[in-house]
């Protein structure tokens, strides 16, 4: 039976990414990672079961603002690894986005929104109709030339492979000084918490 200060459970972006920010900013010793399928981000981490994109709360409009400032926090911090460590890992591509309001009360909640946000986001730029046509001109195109548009865009969007930023942060956790293992197809039986802390059965494995 192995012991370990920390046992993350599941091997997406976020126990991936977990398991890299505890092997490098702790004191934590020892620590493992257990994923119940045969490979790192199977599940909603690997690349074709989610949209890539690093939402920052610049352009989700149904964050509210306290919830865009924190996910705001966090998302640089990805971007930071990703434009250092995982620079030159393949992990990203960089593109505008926009968040795109149409009609006069789409346009005014976006206005309003903009104003609100404008402090915690100084990169976002509002645009209107004739340079959202310079971006994205399939939006504008056979459109009634009276009907109101404006675009909330950022130039510095990030498409990401979540799949291999998890392996990115494994393969970096593993850089560590501290005792790192990563265990996979080991599916969770049973966890029992006792007097030391947890024991975690495995199938097959205790």
């Amino acid at each position: 039976m192995q012991k370990y200060d920390v046992a993350i459970i599941g091997a997406g972006v976020t126990g991936t990414s977990l398991l890299y920010v505890l092997s490098k900013y702790t004191n934590v010793k020892n620590l493992v990672l257990l994923e119940k399928y045969p490979e790192i981000a199977a599940v909603n981490s690997q690349r074709n079961n989610n949209s890539q994109t690093l939402h920052f709360g610049d352009i989700e409009t149904n964050y509210n603002l306290e919830k865009a400032a924190k996910v705001n926090e966090a998302a640089k911090m990805v971007a930071k690894y990703l434009e250092t460590i995982g620079k030159d890992e393949g992990l990203f591509n960089k593109t505008h986005k926009m968040v795109l309001a149409v009609g006069d009360e789409e346009v005014a909640a976006l206005e309003k929104r903009y104003e609100e946000i404008k402090d915690i986001f100084p990169k976002l730029k509002k645009i209107t109709k004739e340079e959202i046509a310079q971006l994205e001109p399939n939006i504008v195109k056979g459109r009634n030339p009276d009907e109101k548009l404006l675009a909330l865009c950022a130039e510095d969007g990030y498409a990401i492979d979540f799949g291999k930023l998890s392996g990115s942060f494994v393969k970096h956790a593993h850089e560590s000084d501290q005792k790192v293992d990563v265990f996979l197809n080991h599916k969770i039986k049973e966890i029992k918490k006792n007097q030391k802390g947890y024991r975690i059965i495995v199938v097959g494995k205790t």
